[in-house]
């Protein structure tokens, strides 16, 4: 079965899979590792978020590799499509908004998160096509999968261009760099979000791959680049706190 999945796309959609799981496992790792060495809440969701974008990376290779089945296509489906956006949305509300708004979330996307898991682990499915990117409403035979999916992709890039605005007009004049790295985070996630419009419009593996290696790259060079910062320019108190 492996032979015949390999041979069913082209060479580049392969290699663009294998490498852009790689670097969206090393942004994860890396990240993880910001988050254990100064534990802080926005590091620490937007590590979430990212090892969600590696899983359903990794579980679309392994789609190349092997063909699709339930539990590779319910990890990629459940990580990549219902979960990482709200979590890399939280990490932005944390690191704009403090830590009175980031637990306001964190309190909303816990039973969200767990809503998520008890639909799409246990839900029925119908068969997976090899040689395309199928879609979540042609696959699940729930439509409340479908409903939570537009739920927490809206309300995710919702809350990260308000995090986005919020710091153009508080950071403005005393970090270009804070503003600019949240600017690339809500750049990074609308072009995850995308992806549910590329398999919806062309099912093509080798396009995903490629939206999911510039997400990532943006997200973690916004990360970098806005996380640096943070501590250095925010007022004591509850925020500057978070540290």
């Amino acid at each position: 079965m492996a032979v015949n999945c390999w041979l069913a796309f082209p060479p580049m959609a392969i290699v663009l899979s294998a490498v852009s799981s790689l670097i969206a496992a090393w942004f994860a790792y890396d990240l993880i590792r910001s988050a254990a060495a100064k534990p802080r809440p926005h590091t620490a969701a937007y590590a979430a978020g990212m090892t969600m974008f590696a899983l359903a990376a990794f579980a679309s290779f392994l789609s190349i590799a092997i063909g699709w089945t339930d539990a590779i296509y319910k990890t990629f489906y459940l990580f990549g499509g219902v979960l990482n956006v709200p979590f890399l949305a939280l990490g932005s509300v944390y690191l704009v908004g403090g830590q009175r708004w980031g637990k306001l979330m964190l309190g909303l996307l816990l039973p969200f998160t767990l809503m998520g898991v008890l639909l799409v682990l246990p839900a029925a499915m119908g068969p997976i096509p090899d040689e395309i990117l199928p879609r979540g409403s042609e696959i699940f035979a729930s439509a409340g999968i479908t409903v939570l999916v537009a739920i927490g992709s809206g309300i995710g890039a919702t809350l990260l261009i308000v995090a986005g605005l919020a710091s153009v007009f508080r950071f403005w004049r005393r970090s270009r760099a804070l503003v600019a790295g949240n600017l690339l985070i809500v750049t990074g996630t609308f072009v995850a979000a995308a992806q549910r419009s590329v398999i919806d419009a062309t099912g093509s593996q080798e396009l995903f791959t490629v939206t999911v290696l510039t997400a990532v790259s943006l997200i973690w060079a916004g990360y970098r680049l806005a996380a640096g910062k943070r501590t250095t320019i925010l007022a004591p108190g509850p925020v500057a706190g978070t540290r």
